[in-house]
């Protein structure tokens, strides 16, 4: 009888670590990238899924600060462009990330504050991709949910995939040429390509749009140039595909390593399954085509105190044509106060197809003007 008991002990906790393992985990989607609940400490937090971040997981300062987490030595980092930021590490008791519980884990501390200026949005920390070294990641785009570890494979065709310092590095084609690119779930472009890359294969009389900011990196805006190109990686395959060319010489971006990295967006109607354990990568199904587009209005806008601050105007576009000039500050939109203004659903908005007139009240040194803008597609 007592070995009975214990072997029914064996099989319920069996079933109880085969539940947690299937427990699906929902996310949600800001400024093109997949943000997951975690606990740190047993406090809750919202932090981004970054299968490009190969490295510790990452906690923000102000987060650390509040949980009263001992900080220790500085080291620098580097992000996609040049610039280091300066950060520190700290211990975290535990960690808890669906199924996946680190004890006594190694972070490393940054202060976002001005990043998230720029991107418009919190960032409390990041759930590197060393984190998922050993499990299988199913992320299913169209549903919104993440399984660490489901209890069976998806369907569809794998593909081989390499770990390379912790990345999930897959082979693709771009406009039928062949590379190596990063699987980059903290990327909010649908497609970049590297530098080297991108100046072998891409002359620049040939780039549709030049010295765009597309995005921030840890410490400075990044500038690429912009394209639309034919990509392909297993059975999906996105006929056009807008597309970042990198012009930076420093930083991740310059890499010759690879061909480039691709971003959250390109499989935002997919299901994929990211197996770190047996280096395969699978798309289990995939709907639409993404309809990549770039913003309507051509100009980047950061928070500021009270407004909104136009960091970068691209010429001829409408902002450029309404008289928009970065320093320039937005005091509303469309009869919204600037300090109210979700900026991640401003940008998505943005960047559709919609032709919907802009209303903006713009004060630029000590002078106030109502502006219009009409959107329109600039590549």
């Amino acid at each position: 009888m007592t070995r009975r008991i214990g072997v029914f002990i064996v099989l319920y906790i069996a079933l109880l670590a085969s539940a947690a393992s299937a427990a699906p985990i929902s996310f949600v989607t800001i400024d093109g990238r997949p943000f997951v609940q975690v606990s740190v400490n047993g406090h809750p937090a919202s932090f981004l899924l970054d299968t490009g971040d190969g490295g510790h997981n990452a906690i923000s300062r102000r987060l650390a600060a509040s949980l009263h987490l001992t900080q220790q030595g500085t080291t620098a980092i580097a992000g996609a462009n040049a610039g280091h930021l300066s950060v520190s590490h700290a211990v975290v008791d535990r960690f808890g990330f669906g199924p996946i519980v680190l004890q006594k884990a190694t972070f490393t501390v940054a202060d976002f504050a001005q990043l998230e200026l720029h991107i418009g949005f919190q960032l409390n920390g990041i759930v590197a991709s060393a984190t998922l070294a050993n499990h299988r990641i199913r992320i299913d785009g169209p549903q919104h949910r993440i399984d660490i570890d489901p209890p069976t494979a998806p369907p569809g065709i794998s593909v081989p995939l390499a770990i390379m310092d912790g990345w999930p590095i897959v082979t693709a084609r771009v406009d039928g040429v062949r590379g190596q690119f990063l699987i980059d779930t903290g990327d909010r472009s649908y497609l970049t390509l590297f530098t080297p890359f991108a100046s072998s294969h891409y002359p620049l009389r040939d780039r549709r749009l030049r010295g765009v900011v597309t995005g921030f990196g840890l410490v400075s805006p990044i500038v690429t140039d912009l394209t639309r190109t034919s990509f392909a990686v297993d059975h999906l395959a996105v006929p056009d595909l807008l597309t970042r060319l990198a012009t930076q010489t420093m930083g991740g971006f310059a890499s010759s390593a690879l061909a480039g990295s691709i971003g959250f967006p390109t499989f935002q109607n997919a299901d994929i399954e990211i197996d770190y354990v047996r280096h395969r990568l699978t798309i289990a199904s995939s709907g639409p085509a993404p309809n990549s587009q770039w913003d309507h209005v051509g100009m980047w806008l950061s928070r500021g105190q009270d407004a909104l601050i136009v960091d970068s105007v691209i010429p001829h576009s409408p902002a450029a044509q309404a008289g928009l000039r970065p320093g320039d500050q937005l005091l509303s939109v469309d009869g919204q106060r600037a300090q109210t203004v979700n900026l991640p659903k401003l940008r998505s908005r943005l960047a559709s197809a919609q032709d919907d007139d802009v209303r903006l009240i713009v004060r630029y040194k000590d002078h106030v003007t109502a502006v219009t803008l009409r959107p329109r597609a600039l590549i």
